[in-house]
């Protein structure tokens, strides 16, 4: 085992290796002080127990094979009324939720623009054809439009990265927060987990830097949970969350018959879907397996259950897609912070 200078990080140094990661630490000798002080930062930041179990559980372990070959049921989504006097109860419901000051806004906006072609986070990713407005300026100037219709604040949760954070506190404000009240704006950091090899080995980008990445959608839920948000939502009268993901420039935010729908049914979670016609779609897919209705992403699913489809309409059985927009009641979000209601992981397997 390599010696440290303070006991504090030869704590960290004995998680290493209690953990069989040995491997993180193989170069250590030739770094320089401040890689190593990074380095050790970045273990400090790992939950070994967490990681040791996740290993067991599904590299290891046999659950992602049981996963996959398992057939889930279809689910049918409730269509909210094109017209009509239910459709004007539910948006009633959802405008006076709105006005009341009851509803607040989580973004996900974690993921770097690479794949959209954009240095930076992707709420830099300009879609205004014209304009070119960014995707953070165009939901900012959904919030403001909603706060001056509805005479209200809207909180608004922006869930960055590790690698995303500084840009985008510094492009709202450089952006004057695009005509929010700048207190009314939060950024919240997504925890990370270290990327493993197929054999459970933690995956190292240079000699001195461990390859990481954010903890997966899952992660903003539990964010959303934290004791220091859930106390700030309840002191200012919040009710409801809607979340959504900022790639979506199509997103309704805080849209008033989803909002109301959910308001009067009495529901502590919904979620917005669309109708998936292609198999390959590379698209989770609401289920039912027993009492419970899930997603189950594409990757998880066998071709033979994802191009199955209805003999009468032809359609695909497992249909009703997931596009990442949520509303959670707070209470619900509070209730479910037990160990009792922990979120299960799941492998995603990718090129890095």
């Amino acid at each position: 085992m390599i010696r440290v200078a303070s006991e504090a990080s030869q704590v960290l140094i004995a998680k290493v290796y209690e953990a069989g990661q040995g491997q993180i630490l193989e170069w250590w000798e030739e770094l320089e002080a401040s890689e190593q002080s990074a380095l050790l930062a970045t273990i400090k930041e790992i939950d070994f127990q967490l990681l040791q179990h996740l290993i067991n559980r599904y590299i290891k372990g046999s659950i992602t094979q049981r996963v996959r070959t398992s057939v889930p049921e279809p689910v049918d989504a409730v269509k909210l009324p094109a017209e009509g006097p239910r459709r004007e109860e539910l948006l009633r419901a959802g405008r006076e939720a709105l006005a009341a000051g009851e509803v607040a806004v989580f973004m996900a906006a974690g993921t770097e623009g690479s794949s959209l072609g954009v240095s930076g986070p992707e709420g830099f990713c300009p879609v205004g054809p014209i304009s070119q407005k960014t995707l953070f300026e165009l939901h900012a100037e959904k919030l403001v439009a909603l706060s001056r219709r509805f005479r209200c604040s809207l909180p608004f949760f922006i869930m960055t990265s590790r690698e995303t954070s500084e840009e985008t506190k510094k492009f709202f404000k450089d952006h004057n927060y695009f005509s929010l009240p700048q207190g009314s704006v939060r950024f919240l950091e997504q925890p990370r987990l270290p990327l493993v090899d197929r054999r459970g080995r933690i995956v190292m980008a240079s000699r001195s830097e461990i390859a990481m990445a954010p903890n997966g959608h899952g992660g903003a839920f539990l964010l959303m949970q934290e004791s220091e948000v859930l106390d700030w939502l309840k002191k200012r009268g919040i009710k409801y969350l809607f979340y959504f993901q900022v790639d979506n420039p199509f997103v309704k935010i805080a849209d008033p018959l989803f909002l109301g729908y959910h308001k009067t049914v009495g529901a502590e979670a919904s979620a917005k879907a669309v109708k998936k016609e292609n198999p390959d779609e590379q698209v989770g897919v609401f289920v039912r397996k027993g009492d419970h209705v899930m997603v189950v992403e594409y990757s998880e699913l066998p071709p033979a259950v994802r191009e199955k489809r209805d003999p009468e309409t032809g359609e695909l059985l497992l249909k009703t897609a997931n596009v990442g927009i949520h509303i959670f009641s707070v209470e619900f979000l509070e209730r479910t912070r037990g160990d009792e209601f922990a979120m299960p992981y799941h492998p995603v397997e990718q090129r890095v």
